[in-house]
Parts: C-alpha cells; structure tokens; sequence
C-alpha cells in the first residue's frame, strides 16, 4: 500500500485518483519447500459486489498486485520455466560468478557486463555471510537452551558457563533475563542478546 500511497504528489494530486498508476511487489523466496518446489504466483484485487451497482471497471481498482516466486534448486532441474532457471542460477551459493556469467549466457541468452558480475559476486559474498549468520545465530540458540535448561538445577554459573564455552558474564546476563521474566523464550533471548550487542 505504501507504493501505492507514495504516488501522491507524484502521478496524481488531491482526489485526482485516476493518475494512479498499478503497482507490483515481487517477493522472491528462497529455498522454498519440497512440497511447493519450484512456482510463481500472481495475487491480484478483484470486485465483489455485496449490495450490487458500482460499475465494474477493473483499471479503477485494480491497482496492486503481488507476484511471488519461489525457487527451490534442488526440486527439479533449471529448465522448468526461463525466470525461475535464471534466478536459481543467479542465487546459486555453490556457483562462482564467473559460472553463472557462463550459464546465464549459454542458457538465457544474456550478455553479463563487467558491473553485473561484480555484483553478482558481492551477491555470493552476501549469501554466504547470510548462511554463516544463521549458523552462528543456532549455535547461540543452543547454548543459550542449555543454560536455561540448567539455571534451576544447582549448577553454578562458572560451571555452566564452562560447560556451554560462553563467558559467566553471558549467563549471569541470561539468569537475570529469566529472572525478570520467567516466561522468556529462548529465541527471544537470542534477539535480545544481538540486539544488546549490536548497538
């Protein structure tokens, strides 16, 4: 709604609706489930008259629509639709730009420019530093499930912080957030962890 609302002062002025322009959100998921594979999906408005005699003129409302693609590179091969295949090339963490360059132009047809690559290549950076923050963030979502697993069991915090391979200053941190809020999840904890040591 914001793409829409954003027009104004832009395509139209005051009440002027009709400037409106349609707009389009893409959302793109990777590593979509077994069970939905590889797939695109339009969702669009459509006019449902619950006391009928508004005139039905689809360009006066049919002003957004969400496309959503989902890529799921190991379910099926590249070539089951254009878009799909290239962008599973193109999010492909196990292919070096240089590789994709090559497919991208050998499959799809595309003349990959020297910025582009560059920029694929940032993307696999990107993807990779993405997939290790995940990792890191479940290791600490492990550690901190064992610690506050044995807060209430006589364990001192020395111990466990020796025994999960943390600093006691992180479980001291931990035992009092639980003690402030007995029903804290650990994945709140987690968000709560980064967001005191990112600041």
């Amino acid at each position: 709604m914001r793409m829409i609302s954003a027009q104004l002062e832009t395509e139209f002025k005051n009440s002027d609706y009709a400037g409106l322009k349609k707009v389009y959100s893409i959302w793109i998921c990777m590593n979509s489930p077994n069970y939905i594979g590889n797939a695109i999906s339009e969702y669009g408005i459509k006019k449902r008259d619950i006391v009928p005699g508004i005139p039905d003129v689809a360009e006066d409302y049919d002003k957004l629509s969400v496309v959503v693609i989902c890529l799921n590179r190991k379910n099926g091969d590249r070539g089951i639709n254009e878009l799909i295949g290239m962008l599973n090339t193109v999010f492909d963490k196990e292919l070096s730009a240089v590789a994709k360059k090559q497919i991208l132009n050998k499959e799809y047809g595309m003349i990959v420019e020297k910025d582009v690559e560059e920029v694929m290549g940032h993307m696999c950076n990107l993807g990779e530093g993405i997939y290790e923050e995940a990792k890191e963030e479940g290791r600490l979502l492990n550690r901190i499930e064992i610690i506050h697993n044995n807060l209430l069991k006589n364990i001192s915090l020395e111990a466990l912080a020796e025994l999960v391979g943390v600093d006691v200053a992180m479980v001291r941190w931990i035992a009092e957030m639980v003690a402030e809020n007995a029903d804290v999840t650990d994945e709140e904890l987690v968000k709560c962890f980064y967001k005191n040591n990112t600041q």
